[in-house]
């Protein structure tokens, strides 16, 4: 027998033995257990039965002979990625935004296009015809811009035609926090909003430097006076932060902590990193070997806020390459990657060209992505990475992230258990 290698083996601080699987999300802690003595111990057959017979059943050890790739990832990744269960759909309402982030990745994007009332109507009829045509469990539905509460009123009747349509969906909305018009929030939170994404870039001297609208002055204090509004007001909207890493904030991660704090504002919080875009390289983008990932999230852990393993990684497959998920532009066509919207190099079919033979074709292409090097098929990271991020590695920005999950993910998981135990 051989220890799957899709599991992590992290010893904790209290001497017990975590494993984590990475395919499965599954985990198991021993006490008092080293990997040196668990590794023999599955080497040389000699685990207890009941725990030898739990373990294989749970993928954490296999045969010698077992695939791991072959016979566990792949057929888990297809199920994930080809699952006709979920339905993922997101809808760019507008490329023009309130804000002049220095960063966005939306930059590249020259005419700031606002969806008309005829793509709107479009939109709609093409999610009709994959909800009836699919027939999913599940359906996220989720809005992003530009800055989508621009448009609230196109939001609304989007909302209301697809209640009509099945009563499945799951509504979410990513904003940068400005809008404060607690009426429209109350409308949009009747008719199904769950999930609300704002974005902090760290206290107010991080924030305004990068968060600002265009007469240069900071937003900070919109959005902290918005939440506080919102928490108080709607407190079953699942409000969910956001903070953009840079080579400055990541510095200042327990500002922002102590803000939040101070202001009382309790919501979950997520950190990402700043990358670059096709159109050039962020000054302020962090180099691949910083351990900034790390020290971020273990500040936040031992602030009392809870992070999935892995949970800002490709989980089994890229959006890219599932065929259930649909990222729709304001133009109405659908692109293959979020990041690369409004850029032709990723622009794919219209919606009104869904049930043509081409639009399949045409979405094909991108499922059929390989890996960025040929040592991808045999990481034991690969349910983490999927290959590397083709956006990236389309201007040359890619470099491979596994001295990263070595060196920040491992670490990162292991403060989340250390807190859990």
């Amino acid at each position: 027998m051989k220890v799957n290698k899709y599991v992590n083996l992290i010893e904790l601080n209290d001497s017990s033995l975590l494993l984590y699987h990475q395919v499965t999300k599954q985990y198991i802690i021993f006490d008092t257990l080293s990997k040196k003595v668990f590794y023999k111990a599955v080497a040389e057959n000699s685990l207890p039965t009941h725990l030898k017979k739990e373990l294989i059943q749970k993928y954490f050890i296999v045969a010698d002979d077992y695939d791991e790739k072959l016979q566990l990832l792949t057929p888990v990744r297809n199920m994930f990625t080809y699952s006709t269960a979920n339905l993922d759909i997101i809808v760019h309402l507008n490329y023009d935004c309130n804000l002049k982030c220095s960063y966005c990745y939306q930059n590249v994007i020259t005419e700031k296009v606002v969806m008309n009332d005829k793509t709107e109507k479009d939109v709609i009829e093409f999610i009709r015809k994959i909800v009836l045509d699919k027939n999913p469990e599940y359906i996220y539905l989720n809005f992003i811009g530009g800055e989508p509460t621009l448009h609230t009123d196109k939001m609304i009747r989007i909302m209301q035609a697809c209640n009509k349509i099945n009563n499945s969906f799951y509504f979410s909305v990513v904003s940068n926090g400005t809008f404060g018009n607690m009426k429209k929030i109350e409308e949009l939170l009747h008719l199904g909003l769950n999930d609300y994404f704002i974005t902090l870039d760290g206290a107010r001297k991080d924030h305004d430097k990068y968060r600002v609208y265009e007469s240069g002055k900071g937003s900070f204090s919109t959005i902290i006076r918005n939440l506080k509004r919102i928490q108080e007001k709607f407190p079953e909207i699942n409000i969910k932060l956001n903070s953009n890493l840079n080579d400055e904030n990541k510095n200042h991660v327990t500002e922002l902590l102590d803000v939040l704090e101070e202001k009382e504002i309790k919501y979950p919080l997520l950190f990402s990193k700043v990358i670059s875009t096709a159109n050039g390289k962020f000054d302020k983008t962090i180099e691949d070997n910083d351990s900034f990932w790390y020290q971020a999230h273990k500040q936040a852990i031992y602030r009392g806020y809870d992070f999935k393993p892995y949970g800002r990684e490709i989980n089994l497959a890229c959006m890219m390459k599932q065929t259930n998920c649909f990222i729709i532009g304001a133009d109405g066509f659908l692109f293959s990657c979020i990041e690369a919207v409004g850029m032709n190099e990723f622009r794919q079919a219209h919606v009104n060209d869904y049930d043509s033979a081409m639009f399949e074709i045409i979405r094909s292409q991108a499922q059929n992505i390989g890996y960025a090097y040929d040592t991808c098929d045999s990481c034991e990271f690969l349910p983490n990475c999927d290959g590397g991020c083709y956006y990236k590695r389309s201007h040359d920005d890619f470099v491979c992230p596994k001295s990263s999950f070595e060196n920040d993910s491992l670490m990162i998981i292991k403060e989340i258990f250390e807190v859990k135990s």
